[in-house]
């Protein structure tokens, strides 16, 4: 007898005998496993419920929150003027809203409703009637409104539609200093509430298999909540009131002499979701699953005897020739392969050498996947960087030619990143770079890409260029303003607020667009290119979006030009002042100069102001460049004063970046002292924009400086945002009307406004100065309207240092006199 016949007469009855026991055993095992798995499954889809109904109170919880401390939303509810309060602010208001909610589509309506129950504000993202703008008798919100806890949850049927609805509501409690001072006590202002449909967790079939159940929505008395789509097609065995059990417990209820199994699940304060699922069910489940696994064993008897017999023969041949070719394919493996590696063969001599293959397999290929990580992907946010970038791009291009498809390269530069990394530190800079990747991975996936470039990896269409640049390859593109949406979509990501170290941080994105083939021939050009729309974009604003075209390329290189040349200037200290005079409208004596840059190159000629100093605040040179307009500003006022001119002041201009230096004031009184002046020898001028832009270091500034005796000016008023509380919270002597204002006041509203301004400012104790003058009417009017001070072409142009005293000498009276 052969080898083969005695190992086969051998092993059938080996095989035979246990498997059959084995089979009757888990026949019997299983029935009672699957009734535990029935319950135990059940069980989690409750506490699935659960989680899902508790996450939706967070997120509409977290919306509040944000509502809440909305300083336009508190504004809004602050503002007693109807005009203001609903020509201006309410839609701001009403934006607001509807991009919280776009954000978070569960939040089907919010409301804000004032203390009277009126229903100020609504928004809904569905078809959905309000049958009634007064709330003062709705449950939801006598709940909200009476709750001593600001943050309240009630549950009741929505009276719009009917469904069974969720209502999160917070109380919005505001003291209104600008009104009553700084003692004003808060006062309930508002309700904000927000509505979840919460009708699929009220009555319900369960999931297959266990469909023939049912799960129910009652209160802490058992009594049902369910919206009236719920009630119209209640099963007419379903209870109407059913009392919770134990939430870990299963019991047995009986049901119009129907044996049910009872679990209970409490998943809010006085909320239970309750299961009902017939007992025959589970039982009739687990017998057939029970039975089903029997005839899987007897079916194992036919198959496995032969299937083992081929085993045996492969054991000893197959894994010998799997091991010699997977040593070739080891030979073999390039830098893009995967892992060679065996399956395990077990506890043998064979199966101890090949898992000694799959080691040395690992080590050799976790080698080259550092070495691949080095060489291609960006070390702090994971994403490919520059040279991988490069062979993406040139991929993406090689596939564009092949299919004949618009490529599109997204180039984004992040705004006011180097502010936050200056003043947070470096590692704070680092962790918004890693949370701003993981923000454009998780919003732009497949869908706003229009192809992948590699489809294993879906990272490989981003890509980190280094600092605050990123890149985005759009491949398969068919038309060209598909990349202006996904570039939408983009700065509308990077624009919400982050959360880094317990501080809310805001910040932009401006994104250059260039399209291949249209815009380059080679990817050196197109990356170019889409630098130069991202620097136009920035031009035009900063946080928007621009397409490359020849008049941006001309610009750019036009701009470049003026920025290497002004890093020239700033190093050679090629800046002139030239200095207008301020007089006082009663007696026409000048009281002080404004201090004017102005650059002359000597290859470009006359640059204006309004064409460099945005290219140096952007590039940082602008706090070296004031610093420089400060020495020349006092050492000019110095020399004023030792001829005679003691009483004449300097207002120098402020850049953002200089107020947000820790230690600027510093710098100025370390410039006053060196040229021998005193404080109120000058006075600093600043726009409403760089205070808005500014942060807390700002007003310390301004605080600091004015404590010493440094007068403060708000220049260009009405061209920013106007507000009374910067006048207010900020030390502010004088206020500078923007010319515009005088060049119209010929225009019939003009006038009236010009004339409030000066009388609000007096009232505030500030100090007035008109500029832009340039008609004796409009000195007439400034005259007769009490304006402290005028500046224009009137009464001097900007003249270089040499004039000025042309200026002073032509006075009618001597200054000192008029001082005295």
């Amino acid at each position: 007898m052969r080898l083969q016949s005695k190992i086969t007469l051998t092993i059938i009855p080996m095989i035979i005998v246990p498997l059959l026991l084995v089979g009757i055993l888990a026949y019997l095992e299983l029935w009672s496993h699957n009734v535990n798995y029935s319950q135990e499954q059940i069980s989690g889809y409750a506490k699935g419920l659960d989680t899902e109904y508790n996450n939706r109170i967070k997120i509409a919880e977290m919306a509040l929150s944000s509502l809440a401390n909305d300083d336009l939303i508190q504004d809004y509810l602050l503002t007693e003027d109807p005009d203001v309060r609903y020509g201006l602010m309410e839609s701001p208001v009403l934006r607001r809203l509807v991009s919280l909610q776009k954000a978070n589509p569960s939040l089907y309506e919010i409301r804000l409703i004032l203390p009277d129950g009126f229903e100020e504000l609504r928004v809904v993202n569905r078809d959905l009637p309000n049958h009634t703008e007064y709330e003062q008798l709705s449950d939801p919100f006598i709940v909200a409104a009476d709750n001593p806890d600001p943050l309240s949850h009630h549950i009741a049927v929505n009276s719009d539609n009917g469904e069974l609805a969720l209502y999160v509501s917070r109380q919005l409690w505001l003291a209104d200093i600008g009104q009553e001072g700084f003692n004003a006590m808060p006062e309930l202002r508002a309700v904000i509430s927000i509505t979840l449909n919460i009708d699929e967790f009220a009555t319900h079939a369960l999931p297959k298999p266990w469909d023939q159940g049912r799960a129910l929505l009652t209160d802490s008395s058992g009594n049902v909540l369910e919206g009236v789509g719920q009630q119209l097609h209640r099963p007419d065995w379903m209870p109407i009131n059913l009392k919770p059990v134990n939430q870990s417990d299963w019991e047995e209820y009986t049901l119009f002499g129907a044996l049910m199994a009872h679990h209970s699940r409490q998943i809010g304060p006085n909320l239970y979701l309750q299961i009902l699922l017939p007992q025959m069910l589970i039982n009739s489940t687990g017998r057939k699953v029970g039975g089903i696994v029997l005839l899987m064993m007897l079916a194992t008897l036919v198959v496995v005897i032969p299937v083992l017999l081929v085993l045996l023969h492969r054991q000893f041949l197959s894994p010998i020739q799997t091991l010699n070719l997977a040593l070739d394919n080891l030979g073999n493996m390039g830098q893009n392969s995967d892992q060679v590696k065996l399956r395990s063969h077990g506890d043998d001599e064979i199966g101890e050498l090949y898992s000694a293959f799959n080691r040395m397999s690992q080590e050799l290929y976790q080698s080259q996947q550092r070495i691949q990580n080095l060489a291609y992907i960006d070390t702090l946010t994971g994403l490919p960087n520059r040279a991988l970038f490069q062979r993406n791009l040139d991929q993406a291009v090689a596939q564009s030619e092949r299919d004949n498809h618009t490529l599109a390269l997204l180039f984004i530069d992040l705004d006011n990143f180097k502010p936050i990394n200056d003043n947070m530190g470096h590692q704070a800079g680092d962790k918004l770079l890693r949370m701003i990747a993981q923000r454009l991975l998780l919003n732009l996936r497949s869908s706003d890409l229009a192809g992948l470039i590699d489809h294993e990896h879906p990272d490989s269409n981003f890509s980190r260029l280094g600092g605050d640049e990123f890149t985005v390859l759009l491949p398969r593109l068919d038309a060209a303003h598909q990349a202006g949406i996904v570039a939408e979509r983009i700065i509308g990501a990077v624009t919400q607020p982050f959360e880094l170290d317990d501080q809310t941080i805001y910040i932009g994105a401006s994104i250059g667009i260039a399209l291949w083939p249209e815009d380059a021939r080679s990817t050196e050009q197109l990356i170019s290119h889409a630098d130069q729309a991202m620097y136009e974009a920035k031009n035009r604003g900063k946080n928007c979006f621009k397409y490359f075209s020849p008049n941006i390329g001309q610009r750019s290189r036009e701009m470049a030009t003026i920025e290497q040349r002004l890093h020239l200037a700033t190093e050679n200290q090629a800046f002139e002042l030239h200095y207008q005079p301020i007089l006082e409208t009663s007696s026409g004596q000048i009281r002080s100069f404004e201090a004017l840059i102005r650059w002359n190159d000597e290859q470009l000629g006359r640059i204006p102001p309004d064409k460099f100093i945005p290219l140096a605040e952007q590039n940082g040179l602008i706090v070296e460049i004031g610093q420089q307009v400060l020495n020349q500003a006092c050492e000019q006022l110095c020399q004023l004063h030792q001829q005679g001119y003691g009483s004449i002041k300097m207002g120098i201009n402020l850049s953002t970046r200089q107020l947000t230096r820790p230690q600027f004031a510093s710098e100025v009184i370390n410039t006053l002292d060196r040229y021998r002046l005193k404080p109120s020898d000058i006075y600093l001028e600043l726009t409403e924009t760089s205070v808005m832009k500014g942060q807390k270091q700002t007003v310390r500034n301004l605080s600091k400086l004015s404590r010493l005796g440094i007068q403060i000016a708000m220049d260009d008023f009405g061209t920013g945002y106007s507000s009374l509380s910067y006048l207010k919270r900020l030390p502010i002597d004088l206020l500078k009307i923007d010319r515009s204002f005088i060049n119209q006041l010929e225009n019939d509203s003009n006038p009236a406004i010009l004339s409030a301004i000066i009388t609000m400012a007096h009232a505030m104790g500030l100090e007035v100065v008109a500029e832009g003058v340039e008609l004796e009417s409009q000195m007439r009017f400034l005259s007769d309207h009490n304006c402290d001070l005028v500046q224009g072409y009137l009464f001097s142009p900007p003249r270089p240092a040499d004039g000025i005293l042309e200026l002073l000498q032509a006075q009618p009276v001597p200054l000192q006199q008029v001082s005295a």
